[in-house]
């Protein structure tokens, strides 16, 4: 290679590194991880949808559901729900958004919890459950897995 040439493929090459990198920073904001001066990123904040086919558990937007995969029946009163979506979203934005939409739906968080990479949320309502788990895809970005059962209570508690 002559002189010229390399100058316009290094030219190419910090070009293409400078977009890569610029891209990347645009994700999302920085915030301080406890004062140490090094910081983390975290994915925009996630907004619902249009009304689907659950009216009180809202989905991130551009999810899709899954209808292969999903099934759901109601009768005198009582549903079960098991409904799967995925999305091009972060596993921890969809977490932060069903923390942050779910109770404008009426439904109060019980527990959160991460198990083997997938995030659990419980919220009840009245006597429904919903349970909530979110996963990583490795070539489809994220499924959500949505539950909506009847509370059964223990028993001896008197029950239905």
């Amino acid at each position: 290679m002559n002189g010229s040439m390399r100058l316009v493929t290094m030219a190419t090459l910090v070009t293409a590194l400078a977009a890569w990198l610029g891209g990347c920073r645009s994700y999302g904001q920085s915030i301080d991880t406890g004062g140490s001066g090094s910081e983390r990123r975290v994915a925009p904040e996630l907004l619902p949808g249009s009304q689907g086919t659950l009216t009180d558990v809202p989905v991130p937007q551009r999810f899709k559901l899954d209808q292969n995969r999903s099934r759901a029946m109601a009768t005198s009163g009582i549903r079960m729900v098991d409904y799967h979506y995925t999305g091009p979203a972060d596993k921890w934005a969809v977490g932060r958004f069903y923390k942050r939409y779910m109770p404008d739906h009426d439904w109060t968080p019980m527990s959160d919890q991460m198990l083997d990479g997938r995030v659990y949320l419980q919220f009840m309502r009245g006597r429904e459950r919903c349970t909530i788990m979110i996963e990583d895809r490795r070539w489809s970005g994220t499924a959500i897995s949505v539950m909506v059962v009847p509370e059964v209570p223990a028993r001896g508690s008197g029950g239905y």
